[in-house]
């Protein structure tokens, strides 16, 4: 049976991490090791976290984002892991929900497998995306079209739903992907480095997809709500989406997203989004 480890990043989650903890104990039936790494919480995320059965909670003195937390949880996980289970401290895991997720990894051309994600309100959530682009962005800046923001996967049953990309609330990936890829790319902060990572594990020829038959309730924002206000999160996307072009589409499409985003979100007086479309456009 596949050993499996389990990341969780927390940033002011003590409303959630606990009982997150407790499910993930849970949720799968053979050997597990959870690391949660906490982002320099004011509040008791890492005491809660070890009281609930956490293997190992490393404190870091600083937010060093999700990322860059992400890829230290994996580092420090003691035992050798075949699967690496990235969940969010607002998620809760039914008994043996991991167990079915390592089960969809035996397909061999899976690279990636969420659950279903279920909402407060018990209905699924919007969670799957396509690739980000220049035009997609610009358009939705602009509204000549609908805004760039997930969508619900098109559930067909039991059948597995391919993605571009999805949220990685709670994502299961085999290690040797994990490796292959180098983890999360650090560059972005907060956003976006769910696309980034789900776009490199479709470019090894592996396949990103929600599994259905499985669901993990989130809450969904706890971190970003807890340490962020609406312009602040908003800034970050921003920055997060303008790393996103210069990585993928190159400098060009960055310094146009930047221009753009300059003139529009400082006529719409958002300081936080025009100061970084700014910075995009000019550096």
């Amino acid at each position: 049976m596949a050993t499996v480890g389990i990341v969780l990043v927390t940033y002011r989650s003590a409303s959630t991490i606990a009982a997150c903890v407790r499910s993930l104990r849970a949720a799968y039936s053979g050997r597990a090791e959870i690391v949660v790494v906490d982002n320099a919480s004011n509040d008791p995320s890492a005491q809660l976290a070890e009281r609930a059965g956490a293997n190992r909670v490393i404190r870091r003195r600083g937010n060093a984002g999700y990322a860059r937390a992400n890829n230290e949880g994996v580092a420090a996980l003691a035992t050798t892991a075949d699967v690496v289970v990235f969940a969010n401290p607002d998620t809760l895991w039914p008994a043996r929900s991991i167990d079915a997720l390592v089960a969809t990894l035996d397909e061999p051309n899976i690279g990636l497998v969420s659950p279903l994600l279920i909402g407060a309100d018990g209905a699924p959530q919007a969670m799957v995306e396509d690739d980000l682009s220049l035009g997609a962005a610009l358009r939705g800046m602009t509204r000549l079209s609908k805004p760039v923001r997930p969508r619900l996967p098109a559930v067909n049953g039991a059948s597995l739903v391919d993605a571009d990309w999805l949220h990685t609330a709670a994502a299961v990936v085999p290690m040797p992907i994990v490796r292959a890829i180098g983890g999360f790319d650090e560059r972005f902060f907060l956003f976006a480095e769910d696309a980034d990572f789900c776009r490199r594990i479709r470019s090894t020829g592996k396949r990103v997809v929600v599994n259905p038959s499985v669901r993990v309730d989130h809450v969904g924002g706890v971190s970003v709500d807890a340490s962020t206000n609406a312009d602040e999160a908003a800034a970050l996307r921003t920055r997060a989406l303008a790393t996103y072009l210069d990585k993928h589409d190159g400098r060009l499409a960055r310094r146009t997203f930047g221009a753009v985003g300059t003139v529009v979100y400082g006529l719409g007086r958002h300081r936080g989004q025009a100061r970084e479309a700014w910075k995009a456009a000019t550096r």
